[in-house]
C-alpha cells in the first residue's frame, strides 16, 4: 500500500508540474502548502522557499493590506472564480518586479480544513500586444480623422470650384447667345434673298453658316442648362396639362429630321392623359430623347413613342431600332460629357450633356428614367412624370418582364400587348425594383432560362423589395417546378416551351381585377405572432382581424366572413383542429380558404387530413413568409 501511495503521489506531482499555468495551494491562514514547477519559475522562489510563505508575499506591496480582507471575504462566500473574469490583477516576483496576471480560484473543503487552489497565468505578452494594438488603433484613428478633415476641405474646394465654373459657364453662355442670335438672324435673311438673289455657292455657304450656328447654339444651351442645374438655379413651373398636344408639338418639330433619314416616326397614347410637370422642361426631355433616337437610328429604321398612364405616374417610352448601347454603358450615358463610342455614320457628336440634363430634369420633377438596350438591337428609354389626373382608371394591367435577351423579351411583349396587357421590360432585379416603385405593376414575368442559385437569389432579392413583395411573380424556365419556387411564394412556374394561351391564362389569373375587401382572420394565442402577421399583411395590402382563441375566431366569423383564415393549431381551450372542423361544418364557411401556420410537429396522418381541408400548411421556425403571401395571392386579392 505504501508503494502504491508513493506511485500515486509521484503521478500527481508529474501532472501538477506538467500544467501550463502556475498552480498554488494555500490553507485557511493564507500559507502556501503546494506549488508546481511553473510557479517556481514564474515567481523566482524555490519549492522550499514557497512552502509556508504567506500568499500575500505574491501581491504587490501597495495592495497587500486589502488582500488579507479580500481573502477573508472569499472564505466567507467561497465559489469558483474562472480565469479571465474581467478583474485587472498584478503579481510580484521574489526580485520585486510586478507583472500582469489572470487568476482562477477554486475553494476546497477537506479533512485538513478550508484550502484555496489558485491557477496563475502570466499575461504580460498579451497585455503588451493589446497595448500595441491600442496604440496602432489610436494612430489609425488620428490618421483617419486627419484624412477626413483633408477630404472635407477638398470637397469644399471642389464645390466652390464647381460653383465658380457653373457661374462662369452661365455668364459666358449668355454672352455667346447674343452674337449667335444675330448671326442666325442675318443668315436667315440672306437665305430668304430679301436683298437680292444668291448664286448656288453663296447659298451653300450661308446654309452652312446657318446650320453650324444652330448646332453651336444647341451646345451653348446644354452648357447653360447643366450649369443652372448644378448651381441650383433651374426653376420649374409645375402645371397640369394634357400630354397629347405637347407631344404632338415635339413630334412635328422632330418629323423633318426623321423624314430626312427615311425613318418611320410614330406615337401611340390614349386620349385624355394629363400630367403635372413643367411644360417647357417636359418638351425639352422629349426633344432630347427623340433627337437622340433619330440621330442614332440608321436610314430606314423606326422611332416610336408610347404613353402609359398609371395611378400616380405616367410612363413615356421612346423606342428606336438604332445602333443600341452596351449594357456596361447604361449607367454611364447619363453622366456629364460621356459619349458612347459606337455611332452611326455621319453623326455629329455634341457635348455629351443631353442625357445628363434629361436625367436631372426628370428627377427634379419627381420622376425616374432608365434604358433597356443591346448593341444592334435598338434602345428603349422610359421616363416617368407625375399624373395630372389621379382619378383616371387603369384600363390595361401592367406586366413587368425581366428578361436580358431582347428577342425573348420582344416575343413576350408581342404575346401580351394585343391581349389587353401593357408590358415593360427590365434587364435586372435592380431595374425592376425601380420600375415597380414608379408604376406598381400587376404582375412580373421572370425568364430564368436554366435556374441557378444566383438566379434564385434574384427572385429572393425581388421579394425583399417592399414594392415587389406582394406582386405575383410568374417564372418561365426550362426546368420543372421546384421547391425553391414554392418557398419564395412564386405565383406560377411555367416550363418552356410556353404557349401563348398558357401564359395569358396564367397572367389573367394573377392580375384578376376583382378586389376582395374582406379581412384576413389571424388566429394565434401569441400576441407577438399576431403583431408580426398583422404587419406583414398590412404591408401586402390586406386588412386584418385578430383572434387569440378558437372561440374568439368563431365569434368574429359569425359577425363577418373573412376572405381567408390563418390558423395556429396550438390554441388554449379549443384546438386549431377543432376550429377547422367547425369552419368546414358550416355551409357558409365551407369555401373559406384556411392556411395553417403552426409550430406543432405533425404526424403523417394529421398532415394528410389537413391537406384535404386547407390551402397550405406552413411551419413556424422555417421560411414561411413568402409561401404565405403566395398562398394569399392565389386566394384573395389585396385591397
Amino acid at each position: 500500500m505504501i508503494e502504491g501511495d508513493t506511485r500515486a503521489q509521484n503521478r500527481f506531482r508529474e501532472l501538477l508540474d506538467a500544467a501550463p499555468d502556475a498552480i498554488i495551494e494555500a490553507n485557511s491562514e493564507g500559507r502556501i502548502v503546494l506549488v508546481n514547477e511553473i510557479a517556481q519559475r514564474l515567481f523566482g522562489y524555490s519549492r522550499e522557499e514557497f512552502l509556508g510563505l504567506s500568499i500575500d508575499a505574491l501581491v504587490p506591496a501597495a495592495g497587500r493590506g486589502q488582500h488579507a480582507q479580500r481573502r477573508d471575504a472569499f472564505a466567507q462566500k467561497a465559489s469558483t472564480r474562472p480565469m479571465g473574469s474581467g478583474v485587472e490583477l498584478r503579481a510580484q516576483r521574489k526580485d520585486g518586479s510586478v507583472f500582469p496576471v489572470e487568476i482562477s480560484l477554486s475553494p476546497i473543503h477537506s479533512e485538513e480544513g478550508f484550502h484555496v487552489i489558485a491557477t496563475v497565468r502570466d499575461v504580460t505578452a498579451r497585455r503588451l500586444a493589446e497595448e500595441r494594438f491600442q496604440e496602432m488603433q489610436d494612430r489609425f484613428t488620428r490618421e483617419l480623422e486627419e484624412k477626413n478633415r483633408q477630404l472635407q476641405q477638398r470637397n469644399a474646394e471642389v464645390e466652390r470650384s464647381d460653383r465658380l465654373k457653373s457661374e462662369f459657364l452661365a455668364s459666358m453662355s449668355h454672352e455667346l447667345r447674343s452674337p449667335l442670335h444675330t448671326i442666325i438672324g442675318f443668315a436667315e435673311l440672306l437665305i430668304e434673298e430679301l436683298e437680292g438673289p444668291l448664286n448656288e455657292k453663296q447659298k451653300r455657304f450661308v446654309s452652312n453658316i446657318h446650320q453650324d450656328s444652330h448646332h453651336l447654339l444647341a451646345l451653348i444651351n446644354d452648357l447653360l442648362d447643366i450649369s443652372k442645374i448644378e448651381a441650383g438655379r433651374m426653376e420649374f413651373h409645375l402645371e397640369k396639362f394634357a400630354l397629347g398636344p405637347a407631344l404632338d408639338e415635339v413630334m412635328d418639330m422632330i418629323r423633318p429630321q426623321a423624314e430626312g433619314k427615311g425613318l418611320r416616326l410614330t406615337a401611340e397614347m390614349d386620349e385624355g392623359i394629363f400630367v403635372e410637370a413643367d411644360r417647357l422642361r417636359l418638351r425639352q426631355i422629349l426633344t432630347n430623347l427623340l433627337s437622340n433616337a433619330v440621330k442614332f437610328t440608321p436610314a430606314g429604321g423606326t422611332v416610336a413613342v408610347s404613353v402609359m398612364a398609371r395611378r400616380h405616374k405616367v410612363a413615356i417610352s421612346v423606342v428606336d431600332s438604332g445602333v443600341g448601347i452596351a449594357r456596361d454603358d447604361h449607367e454611364a450615358i447619363f453622366d456629364k460629357f460621356y459619349q458612347v463610342g459606337s455611332t452611326t455614320k455621319g453623326v455629329r457628336e455634341g457635348t455629351g450633356l443631353g442625357l445628363a440634363i434629361t436625367k436631372r430634369l426628370v428627377e427634379q420633377q419627381g420622376g425616374r428614367i432608365w434604358v433597356c438596350s443591346e448593341p444592334g438591337q435598338g434602345s428603349t428609354f422610359v421616363f416617368t412624370v407625375k399624373t395630372g389626373d389621379t382619378h383616371r382608371g387603369l384600363t390595361r394591367p401592367l406586366v413587368l418582364i425581366i428578361e436580358d435577351e431582347p428577342r425573348a423579351a420582344e416575343l413576350l411583349v408581342n404575346y401580351l400587348t394585343p391581349e389587353g396587357f401593357t408590358a415593360l421590360c427590365a434587364e435586372s432585379a435592380e431595374q425592376a425594383a425601380t420600375i415597380a416603385a414608379e408604376l406598381s405593376p400587376e404582375a412580373i414575368v421572370v425568364d430564368l432560362s436554366t435556374p441557378t442559385s444566383q438566379e434564385w437569389r434574384m427572385i429572393r432579392d425581388l421579394r425583399s423589395q417592399s414594392r415587389l413583395e406582394a406582386i405575383p411573380i410568374v417564372i418561365v424556365s426550362v426546368t420543372e417546378e421546384c421547391d425553391a419556387a414554392r418557398a419564395l411564394g412564386v405565383e406560377a412556374h411555367l416550363t418552356k416551351p410556353v404557349g401563348k394561351r398558357q401564359l395569358l391564362d396564367t397572367l389573367a389569373q394573377a392580375v384578376r381585377t376583382q378586389t376582395d375587401r374582406r379581412p384576413v382572420l389571424v388566429v394565434d394565442d401569441e400576441p407577438m405572432a399576431r403583431e408580426l402577421l398583422a404587419a406583414i399583411l398590412r404591408e401586402a395590402g390586406h386588412t386584418t382581424a385578430m383572434a387569440a382563441s378558437g372561440e374568439e375566431a368563431l365569434s368574429l366569423m359569425e359577425q363577418a366572413t373573412p376572405s381567408v383564415v390563418i390558423l395556429d393549431l396550438m390554441l388554449p381551450g379549443m384546438s386549431g383542429f377543432d376550429v377547422l372542423s367547425r369552419i368546414r361544418e358550416r355551409a357558409e364557411w365551407s369555401e373559406v380558404p384556411v392556411v395553417v401556420l403552426t409550430g406543432l410537429e405533425l404526424n403523417r396522418g394529421d398532415a394528410e387530413r389537413l391537406k384535404q381541408t386547407t390551402v397550405a400548411i406552413l411551419r413556424k421556425g422555417q421560411s414561411w413568409k413568402q409561401p404565405l403571401l403566395g398562398a394569399l395571392r392565389k386566394t384573395v386579392r389585396p385591397s
